[in-house]
């Protein structure tokens, strides 16, 4: 590298993470740098070919990695999607959620359409959502989904919806510029548009005492949270599972709905909503296709 690609690349770094800064100005990103790894007792030597991916913030080390490691910065993901948006005017105004769990290790970038409008059944109304997750522990590679967000209540219950069925499954991106990224939502917007109808057919897919109880033991949860659960009234229809179960009127969008609503707005720990969010959905595509024993 020449002085000006060097200085080049820095003035590059230093644009995307002041524009995250500006779109999401009390969130605290890591500043994650890539430093040499050291080992040995009486002789300490430095790792060939290693480097470790450290929060100079914190002092925080998130992993160790291979020096051809292509470090990819949350700040640079948030600056690529939001002017990826711009460029996609027909989709209406969109609105940008971010989460860093474990201590920035992860992240987690969410953009809603609230134009790309769909009603899986009356009164339940959803909008399509893209999500992008990318780590520098290196258990997540950068990756979108997409998925859609219920309308019922102000903050929303985010359901992620993943399989075979949605036709766009964690899409793997090896690195992010603006093409990639405009092509990657509207490969998800189309994708939401294509399988709204797969929703629509939750809504009306019955599920009985068997079913019910080997969806509840593939769920990830504790036996004091579902029993939560199952007093908890669904926002919107106030539907309880038992009540439900017991009438022969119980969904699987309706419990996909109390399930998702408990993980949005009762589990505390931005990390845990992190982990359950996709097992969740895996879940609830499982017993669609009626394969939760298998």
């Amino acid at each position: 590298m020449t002085i000006d690609t060097i200085r080049a690349e820095i003035k590059r770094i230093e644009e995307a993470k002041a524009f995250a800064r500006e779109v999401f100005p009390n969130t605290v990103f890591p500043n994650v740098v890539k430093q040499p790894v050291w080992f040995g007792r009486k002789t300490v030597k430095q790792a060939e070919g290693r480097v470790a991916l450290v929060d100079t913030n914190s002092d925080t080390l998130f992993a160790i990695a291979s020096e051809r490691y292509n470090l990819i910065l949350h700040e640079e993901i948030v600056q690529q999607v939001v002017q990826a948006t711009k460029k996609l005017p027909e989709y209406g105004e969109p609105k940008f959620h971010i989460s860093l769990p474990y201590d920035g290790a992860k992240m987690i970038l969410r953009v809603n359409f609230p134009m790309k409008k769909e009603e899986v059944k009356v009164g339940d109304e959803v909008i399509s959502e893209i999500n992008f997750r990318s780590s520098y522990d290196l258990q997540w590679k950068l990756r979108s989904d997409a998925g859609l967000r219920r309308l019922i209540c102000s903050n929303g219950a985010s359901i992620p919806v993943r399989g075979k069925q949605f036709g766009y499954v964690n899409r793997h991106i090896s690195t992010l510029n603006l093409e990639t990224a405009i092509k990657t939502m509207e490969e998800g917007l189309i994708a939401y548009s294509e399988r709204t109808g797969l929703w629509k057919q939750w809504a009306e897919k019955q599920i009985e005492e068997q079913g019910y109880n080997e969806i509840w033991e593939a769920l990830p949860f504790s036996e004091a949270e579902r029993n939560k659960m199952e007093e908890l009234p669904e926002t919107g229809s106030q539907i309880l599972l038992p009540v439900a179960l017991a009438s022969h009127s119980l969904t699987l969008w309706d419990m996909h709905s109390v399930v998702t609503q408990f993980v949005t707005h009762n589990i505390e720990s931005e990390a845990r909503k992190a982990d359950l969010e996709p097992e969740v959905g895996r879940v609830f595509d499982r017993a669609f296709e009626g394969r939760l024993r298998n």
